[in-house]
């Protein structure tokens, strides 16, 4: 799989799935608009999706098993696009945790 060409017209969706018990408060979804970005936090989040590439799975979940759901919505060619990561909690880059639990964006000052 292959990072798309994300413009300021893309956004990210990170939420927590999985886990023996439903909870809703436990996936707390987090949105970032790159609108709302600058280059330095967009550059960022690419550099976070591009370290969850080689660790994403279709094979997540299973049991009691947790995973992160990274959904990345972007424009190509005119047209709407999507990209759907899941990636195991333990294989998790840790930026990508911080991210969702924080909103902490790398290259945000």
């Amino acid at each position: 799989m292959k990072m798309p060409a994300l413009g300021p017209d893309a956004s990210v969706r990170v939420s927590r799935q999985g886990g023996f018990a439903a909870a809703p408060g436990l996936t707390r979804p987090r949105q970032i608009e790159f609108a709302d970005c600058n280059a330095a936090q967009r550059q960022g989040i690419c550099s976070v999706l591009e370290q969850c590439l080689p660790v994403a799975s279709q094979q997540v979940g299973h049991g009691d098993q947790r995973f992160f759901k990274v959904e990345v919505h972007y424009r190509r060619e005119n047209n709407d696009a999507e990209m759907i990561l899941q990636i195991a909690e333990e294989r998790a880059p840790q930026e990508l945790l911080r991210l969702w639990q924080d909103g902490a964006i790398p290259g945000e000052s």
